[in-house]
């Protein structure tokens, strides 16, 4: 069964925030992660969190990497995740990368994992 995926740039007035908000409260799965791909270093960094503070991490980061334009968001029903593709222009999301985040604040430091690969 393959996954759900809105597509365009859809960081609208606010980041991103509310298009992933948007989708995840329309296709609610509890447990899973939120990967972002970098479409440009072709990488992902993937970030075990709470549904709720997904939307604040998807803007966050698209703020942090000057992110334009946020491609995609969709769900990956085989990997358990959602998953929102930006293009990360200034290189501070560390990627491939594995962290589990509490807080929206981004306390946790992302650490680099041997299981995320890259994707040509």
């Amino acid at each position: 069964m393959g996954g759900i995926m809105w597509t365009g740039d859809l960081a609208g007035r606010d980041v991103g925030h509310t298009a992933a908000k948007s989708f995840i409260d329309g296709h609610r799965h509890e447990g899973w992660t939120l990967p972002i791909y970098d479409v440009v270093a072709k990488l992902t960094a993937e970030i075990d969190c709470e549904l709720s503070e997904m939307p604040a991490i998807v803007a966050y980061i698209y703020n942090l990497e000057h992110a334009a334009p946020m491609l995609f968001v969709g769900e990956n029903p085989v990997s358990g995740s959602y998953v929102v593709g930006t293009t990360c222009t200034r290189g501070r999301m560390p990627s491939p990368a594995r962290t589990r985040q509490r807080t929206a604040s981004w306390s946790a430091p992302m650490r680099p994992s041997s299981s995320m690969a890259r994707h040509d």
